[in-house]
């Protein structure tokens, strides 16, 4: 299997040796060896923007002030002020495989000033610029950060690519749309300050990503998600034009999102309902005041059903809701590379309401109005003891599987190709068998980094198959196509072709993945949108 990948770089002015110090944004920064054998250097908690607090709490990110000397880049940032349901979520894992959950560690220090960076590089003081790779992490936009356990990027840093993670501003803090927060702003936006803050990270990128030995016209962005679907927010989003040039989207493709303006706005009202502050006089100064200890308080309430966050279709930011963005083939014209994992919603099921048989069909009728009596052929219930099993096919087949599907469709209408994955593999052992190939499991085979969490079993087939993972996904960051030397064929997605590659105990090409269900998703999606 592929261990590295070539990087048809540009040259350009090198020092002599190469060195553990960088300049960016006018200050010196000074990373460490990331290994033993002094391959890749990290350099961590490099400011992308100024923080984000008092007054330019809810603005987009400002311009930071370089600081005299030479900094230290040694230590992660802290996180976005957050919960800890991914610490939960992780250790709800391990006790399903029947691990020790003490295994997942603790959340990390959060605080409102968290817009740092992580770059991971083997290529500082190279001749030959390398591409990069740009990570947009998970957590619902609510929680998580770019240090999660997985994310360290030296292992895909020694095959030949700069790797970049990020913190933005997340839940309330990055997605609270309200009228005056639309009015005060020059473009007549509000809500998607964490968006900005991920163009204001690429932006980043773009104009320091050569002194870490990264090729400034070679980025790619990838994300599993939440992060999955910003990366195709991005694709949509006029302000992110010329930032990357490749996406990846694992888990994660907004096309049902249906979050306006208006509607957000309202919502941002009521959160000062939930705050008590509905009567106030300057509702801004009172919001930007409240210490953000209250705000993740008001959280659960005023994401209510949602449990989560997403950008908002405000005309500037986003332009249109992203499903008739791609329904219209409005996309940015980039390679795509999209998938799902087989058992998505095994995981994320424990966060929703138990079903009953009667309760299921109810949910059937009033999701699909006259797609009704069809949905029930293909998620047929004739008795409780099927209504676990059709209800976790169907979330995962609602909103992975057949919105993946339809984002990998819509590249027809672009010049671009775009490649389609199915990730299947089950942790060893019967608790890995009952779980399946869970919401977030690609993760640590896409960064090569299995052993980081220890409280999932593995064994040979998982390391080889994290190999090839990895590479493909790195030649595909080098090239706009994951085919390479050593690796199975991956057909591309297109041309009234619906290939996809089957990423789980064997790598195999498989066609039509969930044929009938996603051809009923899509007349769904149509209905739902008003798309033609």
């Amino acid at each position: 299997m592929l261990i590295g990948v070539g990087a048809n770089g540009c040259s350009r002015p090198q020092p002599e040796a190469p060195g553990v110090e960088a300049s960016v944004e006018g200050e010196t920064v000074a990373g460490a060896w990331a290994d033993a054998e002094q391959s890749v250097l990290f350099f961590k908690g490099l400011p992308f923007a100024a923080p984000p607090v008092g007054e330019l709490r809810w603005r987009p990110p400002a311009p930071i002030e370089p600081r005299s000397g030479v900094q230290p880049a040694l230590e992660f940032g802290p996180r976005c002020p957050q919960d800890d349901s991914g610490v939960r979520y992780a250790r709800d894992i391990a006790r399903d495989l029947g691990a020790d959950p003490a295994l997942v560690p603790d959340l990390p220090p959060t605080s409102e000033d968290c817009l740092y960076l992580n770059v991971w590089t083997s290529n500082l003081g190279g001749t030959e610029l390398q591409p990069v790779m740009v990570w947009l992490h998970a957590g619902s936009n609510t929680f998580g950060g770019a240090d999660a356990v997985p994310l360290d990027g030296a292992r895909l840093a020694a095959r030949g690519v700069v790797v970049v993670t990020f913190n933005y501003r997340l839940g309330l803090l990055g997605f609270l749309a309200h009228p005056a927060l639309t009015a005060e702003s020059e473009h007549r936006s509000s809500g998607n300050y964490g968006l900005l803050d991920q163009i204001a990270a690429l932006e980043w990128v773009r104009r320091n990503i050569d002194a870490f030995g990264g090729d400034p016209q070679r980025v790619t962005i990838f994300g599993s998600s939440s992060g999955g679907a910003d990366v195709l927010y991005l694709m949509t989003s006029p302000l992110a034009e010329g930032l990357f040039h490749r996406a990846i989207a694992q888990s994660g493709a907004p096309a049902a999102d249906r979050r306006t303006l208006t509607g957000q706005e309202i919502r941002g009202v009521r959160l000062q309902e939930l705050l008590g502050i509905q009567y106030a006089e300057s509702p801004l100064d009172e919001l930007r005041s409240i210490p953000v200890e209250r705000l993740l308080e008001a959280a659960p309430a005023h994401l209510n059903e949602e449990l989560d966050c997403a950008p908002v279709a405000d005309g500037w930011a986003v332009p249109d809701l992203p499903g008739r963005v791609f329904a219209a083939g409005e996309q940015m014209d980039v390679p795509l590379l999209i998938g799902s994992n087989a058992d998505e919603w095994n995981s994320i099921g424990r966060f929703r309401e138990e079903l009953t048989e009667s309760g299921l069909k109810g949910w059937l009728n009033s999701s699909w109005g006259p797609l009704a009596e069809r949905a029930a052929r293909i998620y047929p219930v004739s008795s409780p003891d099927q209504v676990d099993a059709t209800v976790r096919r169907w979330q995962t087949d609602r909103w992975f599987t057949c919105p993946a599907d339809f984002v990998a469709r819509s590249m027809a209408a672009v010049s671009s190709d775009a490649w389609l994955y199915h990730f299947s593999r089950r942790p060893p052992g019967e608790e890995g068998e009952r779980l399946g190939a869970f919401h977030g499991a690609e993760v640590a085979y896409v960064f090569d980094n299995l052993a980081a969490e220890s409280w999932i079993p593995r064994d040979t087939v998982d390391r080889e198959l994290a190999d090839a993972v990895s590479a493909y996904w790195v030649r595909f960051a080098a090239t706009g196509d994951p085919n390479g030397e050593g690796l199975p064929r991956w057909p591309s997605f297109g041309a009234g072709q619906s290939d996809y590659l089957e990423l789980g105990d064997e790598i195999a090409v498989g066609s039509g993945l969930r044929a009938e269900a996603c051809a009923l998703w899509q007349r769904w999606i149509a209905a739902e949108l008003g798309l033609r």
